[in-house]
């Protein structure tokens, strides 16, 4: 854990920026939510008041409060980024868990990104070992390896030496899970995963600091993570991806800021709907169905509509797309789910595919059938994984200026926001 702010490249720096914004606003998107109001009331209950900011609260309370109240608002929008071969959303538990950090000990600015940057990378890394083979036992990956990620990071701001570093990653692995069953029914603890992630991170840390010890082969051990969690033995575990050229190769590179708050799996279909619009016709009253071969790494979903709207299992989602046009987080309420209109596309796919790639490109989507026969298909760099907000951006929809789109362009809205905008 030597690795400067000097030692890091350009492009790791300018993109570890971008990701700390990222996840300050969707924290405060997220805090006007009945959902952040929840964990902000939580969280106060868990810790005595404290040095660290809840953001888009006036509240202060215990760093590890903090960083699990910041890493589940950023969350709640189903709008942070994501490492596009683990599919573990890497970005809101390590920047909650370092603007805790930064309120808690000394942090410079250059400290504050190179350990984001360390931590990132690890959550990668460690989710990349055996990738898929969690996500289909209904393990969150976001709960199970950030936790990792936000353990490194938090010894690298405590100043952990090596020993030390190699303990905190030994005590996270006894912190580190998730469950999807939430999926089944449209609940809300996958929004709590990267809260958990960047509070666990830290509290491994500090144990690890004060001498607690842990196991030393917390991956690869008998009852390590991986066997513990992924229990066949011809399941692929590639051990060596954790620290490949660690230093020199940066896994982290192939992630993906979100344009849509869905799971970002689901983006090509968003892709599709947004060109069907663009004819002219009323695509809600055409769509059939999908066409393409699955991924080997596909996730059938079989759900029922509920009250609730749940971006993430998103047929809902593009079925308002195809209605309305848009899809932002003031089209997904639960009054939403009331306009037969929305439901009358969405009633007609038998199951939803959140289809896991390495690309999520056409590969994994080729097309949708229409009623009329025609088919269309995404673009081929839809859901890019180059990682660069105006490229995802771009990939997906264009507009000439924000000004000339409605307020919930789904591509604009992006960009004000990231300006500071509410809206």
């Amino acid at each position: 854990m030597g690795l400067t702010f000097e030692d890091l490249p350009q492009d790791i720096v300018a993109v570890t920026k971008l990701r700390v914004l990222d996840v300050i606003g969707l924290a405060l998107a997220g805090a006007e939510t009945d959902f952040g109001r929840s964990v902000r009331e939580a969280a106060l209950a868990i810790s005595a008041p404290g040095p660290c900011r809840i953001l888009g609260f006036p509240d202060r309370v215990g760093v590890t409060a903090a960083a699990f109240a910041n890493g589940a608002l950023s969350q709640a929008l189903e709008f942070d980024d994501t490492h596009n071969e683990s599919i573990v959303h890497m970005s809101s538990p390590a920047v909650a868990a370092a603007l805790a950090l930064s309120e808690f000990t000394a942090v410079s600015g250059r400290d504050l990104i190179t350990a984001i940057a360390i931590g990132n990378e690890i959550s990668c890394r460690v989710g990349s070992v055996s990738s898929g083979e969690l996500h289909k036992r209904g393990f969150h990956p976001t709960g199970l390896f950030a936790t990792f990620g936000a353990a490194y990071l938090a010894g690298k701001l405590l100043g952990l030496d090596t020993a030390a570093l190699a303990r905190a990653a030994g005590i996270a692995g006894s912190f580190a899970g998730g469950l999807l069953e939430c999926w089944v029914d449209g609940t809300q603890t996958k929004f709590l995963h990267p809260g958990w992630s960047a509070q666990s991170g830290i509290t491994a840390a500090l144990l690890a600091r004060s001498g607690v010890t842990g196991p030393a082969q917390v991956f690869e051990g008998r009852w390590g993570l991986f066997a513990s969690h992924v229990q066949d033995p011809n399941a692929h575990r590639d051990f060596f991806r954790i620290n490949d050229r660690l230093g020199e190769h940066w896994e982290s590179r192939n992630s993906s800021f979100k344009p849509f708050p869905a799971a970002h799996v689901i983006h090509p279909y968003i892709s599709v709907v947004l060109r069907l619009r663009a004819t002219g016709s009323p695509p809600s009253q055409r769509i059939n169905g999908p066409n393409g071969a699955r991924n080997r790494l596909s996730l059938p979903i079989q759900t029922r509509f509920r009250s609730k709207a749940k971006p993430a299992i998103s047929v809902y989602g593009r079925s308002q797309l195809l209605v309305c046009g848009t899809a932002m987080k003031t089209d997904l309420r639960a009054s939403a789910g009331n306009r037969p209109r929305v439901f009358q596309p969405a009633s007609r796919r038998k199951a939803i595919e959140a289809a896991r790639s390495n690309g999520l490109s056409s590969g994994v989507l080729k097309r949708v059938r229409c009623m009329d026969g025609s088919a269309s298909g995404p673009r081929d760099d839809a859901c890019s994984p180059r990682g660069i907000v105006p490229d995802v951006r771009r990939s997906v929809v264009r507009h000439p200026s924000p000004r000339s789109c409605s307020p919930d362009c789904s591509c604009c809205w992006r960009r004000r926001s990231s300006r500071g905008s509410s809206r």
